[in-house]
C-alpha cells in the first residue's frame, strides 16, 4: 500500500497521523500541552538500584568437574568492578574455551549473571544465572538445569589475588 499525502508524528511512543499534515501537529499539540513531566530524584537507597557489590568483584572458578564426553570441565566466572562479567567454559577438548560476557548485579545475597554474548557474537536469548554468595566467599548456583549442570551443580570457588 502506498499512501500519499499523509502526515505521521510519533511522540513519547503515541503515533499521530492525519491525512491531513495540519491535524496531526495539531493532535501532537493538544496531547503534549496535557502532559506534565517530573524529574525522579536519583536515590542513595542501594535496594532501589541495579548495581553490584564491589565486595563480590574477583574471579572464581569451579576447578575439574566431570563431563560426559571429555576428561572433564572447568568453568571461570570473572565479576568486573564496572558490573561487566566474563563467564568462560573449558570442555578440555582441544576446541578452545567458551567465552560468554554479560553483566551482573547482587542484592540479598544473591549474584545474578546475565550472559548476552557468546564468543564476541549476541546471544539470540541471554543467559541468566542466581548464584548464592556463601560466607566462605564461594558462589553456588541456584535454579539450575539439571540436564546441564548434573545433581551436583556448580560452586565456584574465589581465586586468590
Amino acid at each position: 500500500m502506498f499512501w500519499t499525502g499523509v502526515a505521521v508524528v510519533v511522540v513519547g511512543g503515541l503515533i499521530f497521523f492525519s491525512e491531513r499534515p495540519g491535524d496531526a501537529d495539531e493532535q501532537v499539540a493538544s496531547v503534549a500541552d496535557s502532559l506534565e513531566f517530573s524529574a525522579v530524584p536519583e536515590s542513595d537507597d542501594a535496594s532501589l538500584r541495579d548495581a553490584a557489590d564491589p565486595a563480590l568483584a574477583g574471579t572464581y572458578e569451579s576447578g575439574l568437574l566431570p563431563a560426559a564426553s571429555t576428561p572433564g570441565r572447568t568453568f571461570e566466572l570473572t565479576l568486573n568492578n564496572d558490573d561487566t562479567a566474563v563467564f568462560t567454559a573449558d570442555y578440555q577438548n582441544g576446541q578452545g574455551s567458551v567465552v560468554e560476557a554479560g553483566s551482573w548485579e547482587a542484592a540479598d545475597g544473591v549474584v545474578t549473571v546475565t550472559l548476552d554474548t557468546r564468543r564476541g557474537y549476541p546471544i539470540t536469548e541471554p543467559l541468566v544465572y542466581s548464584f548464592e554468595a556463601a560466607d566462605d566467599g564461594s558462589l553456588s548456583l541456584i535454579k539450575y538445569d539439571r540436564s546441564r549442570w548434573g545433581d551436583m551443580g556448580l560452586t565456584l570457588k574465589p581465586v586468590a589475588e
